[in-house]
């Protein structure tokens, strides 16, 4: 069996070494390299996992799917804006899950159409270390639930001076949303 490496140098340096069968982890087909959807690898373990990851990553796509569920990369750089404005938005909305490539908004529209349809209250965990990039996450789902919120309440260059009460209200709690987020924050 060899392994390959590259060293400091960019050269390949190979070496041997032993194993037994049930250490070996099979590697998926180069065509589902970057798979937006991690449960649909054909060999689903830790290594697979991290390397999909890790080769969505290189090309800045910094999310990905495990069915449902969204898991992101903090990329620890600035993205281009055009990755979440408001065209972006309109891309997702009423899209189903898993339809467009892996986004934050994606998992806010279903939980807002959810929301509309079933009248049941909803729910997105957003959960990581420190620094993973909870807030920004955050941030990125109450941009979307504002944008939705201007959609069903009408015209959304409604001034909080000549909209109707709840078209105000609306407007003062989602400012009030977006304002305590360094409150927030403090308390995970």
């Amino acid at each position: 069996i060899v392994e390959c490496d590259k060293n400091e140098d960019e050269r390949i340096s190979k070496k041997e070494f032993e194993c037994a069968p049930k250490d070996l982890l099979l590697k998926n087909p180069a065509q589902m390299d970057s798979a937006d959807d991690v449960s649909t690898l054909l060999f689903l373990h830790e290594a697979s996992l991290l390397y999909n990851l890790q080769h969505r990553y290189d090309r800045d796509a910094i999310y990905t799917y495990n069915g449902p569920v969204l898991i992101a990369i903090n990329p620890n750089k600035n993205l281009p804006d055009s990755l979440y404005g408001s065209q972006t938005i309109e891309a997702y909305t009423g899209q189903p899950l898993g339809s467009l490539s892996p986004h934050v908004y994606a998992i806010a529209d279903e939980a807002f159409r959810n929301l509309m349809s079933h009248q049941k209250d909803q729910s997105i965990l957003v959960s990581g270390s420190s620094g993973s990039g909870k807030t920004e996450t955050t941030k990125h789902l109450l941009r979307y639930f504002a944008a939705m919120s201007k959609k069903s309440y009408g015209s959304a260059s409604l001034s909080p001076s000549n909209a109707t009460p709840n078209v105000r209200k609306s407007t003062s709690i989602e400012n009030q949303i977006i304002n305590s987020m360094t409150v927030l924050v403090s308390f995970w």
